[in-house]
């Protein structure tokens, strides 16, 4: 499996736990709509979470990310709801990572999810959305 397949294994499981969907993730990873999930997808998931995430993450993950945030510039924040949902799927991956497969604590990436960790609050939204606003997306 390619590190894309891996990803869009782990993204389709996160919609059908009921995560909300991301058209740039979705258009990014070419995952048209969310099929039915089988048992393999379900068996799948910790092979995909360990090849994306075990050890340094997948330059992948890092490159959607950066989308995700530069997509966020110039926008005002009313716009960016797409974004966001793209943002709490890696928040919420990362988080899954970090706990059950041993990624890398020190990541970029993980400083986010943990500093990001409550997507859903507004006054987090506006911090991570000033963020996008003021800084090269890099990590």
């Amino acid at each position: 499996m390619t590190d894309e397949d891996h990803l869009k294994n782990i993204y389709r499981l996160y919609i059908y736990r009921r995560g909300a969907r991301s058209a740039i993730i979705e258009r990014e990873i070419g995952c048209e709509g969310i099929a039915q999930i089988s048992q393999d997808d379900r068996y799948n998931e910790p092979h995909s979470y360990i090849a994306l995430f075990q050890g340094s993450f997948s330059p992948l993950i890092v490159q959607l990310y950066q989308r995700l945030m530069r997509s966020m510039r110039g926008k005002q924040i009313e716009e960016c709801a797409d974004e966001f949902a793209g943002l709490s799927f890696f928040k919420a991956t990362v988080m899954k990572a970090l706990a059950y497969y041993q990624a890398d604590h020190e990541t970029q990436l993980a400083k986010f999810a943990n500093k990001f960790d409550r997507l859903d609050e507004p006054s987090v939204r506006q911090k991570l959305y000033e963020l996008a606003q003021a800084e090269p997306t890099r990590l």
